[in-house]
């Protein structure tokens, strides 16, 4: 069984575009009655009844429901009503946007509609994603990448069209950061093949030099550097 810890969850969760740092459970309701008609709209916030954690807020069958988030020992994150890990919380969202978060009483119960803002008015789809490879892909649309095939002895600051600094990294891969709704401030991969992932393959990983791994961690990756 895994074992969770009651560990902050503040500097995994503040990037995330759904994460509300100043809502209660009655504020997250009063924001959610907007959408009570359409299943699947959620929020993520601080856990009004227990420190150290997190609780995602859904609509569902015309009612909002409350899921609190934890964090292993191990750094996977799991529902308190399904113990199944995950390596990031992006992987989660993702998984039950397509798969029914179990919960009794109520079904099909799914991260659909991410809610970003409190004055939000219009819903989008969170963004789908593949979870059944290591390395995940998802279909962003990302910035224009014209300068893959430029020599090694391109400045390493030359800024990226997405407004990354030091975007090369190693065999062919550099880094950017997305600016979907969805997925707004986190960052992702692409290979000069034009391969895009989530997480950087552990076989690169290894290649990447001190300073660019302090550097992804600087800019909030949270994915495996060791």
């Amino acid at each position: 069984m895994t074992h969770t810890i009651r560990t902050s969850l503040v500097e995994d969760v503040r990037r995330l575009p759904y994460f509300h740092a100043d809502l209660d459970n009655k504020a997250a309701k009063k924001i959610l009655c907007d959408f009570i008609k359409e299943d699947g709209c959620f929020l993520l916030r601080p856990s009004s009844s227990e420190n150290h954690a997190c609780t995602f807020s859904v609509t569902n069958q015309g009612s909002i429901l409350h899921v609190k988030l934890f964090k292993t020992n191990s750094s996977q994150y799991h529902l308190d009503v399904d113990q199944t890990p995950f390596p990031s919380i992006q992987r989660l969202v993702a998984h039950y946007s397509n798969s029914a978060i179990p919960c009794e009483n109520y079904t099909n119960m799914k991260f659909i509609f991410p809610i970003t803002s409190k004055k939000q008015t219009k819903l989008q789809r969170i963004s789908e994603c593949s979870i059944d490879t290591a390395t995940v892909s998802r279909p962003l649309p990302a910035p224009p990448l014209e300068n893959l095939d430029k020599k090694e002895e391109v400045i390493k600051e030359e800024v990226c069209e997405c407004g990354l600094q030091k975007s090369n990294l190693a065999a062919g891969w550099t880094v950017h950061v997305s600016h979907e709704p969805a997925t707004r401030g986190l960052l992702f991969f692409q290979h000069k093949d034009g391969l895009k992932v989530w997480e950087l393959p552990i076989d690169i990983v290894s290649l990447l030099t001190s300073e660019q791994r302090n550097f992804l961690q600087a800019n909030g990756y949270r994915g495996a550097l060791t």
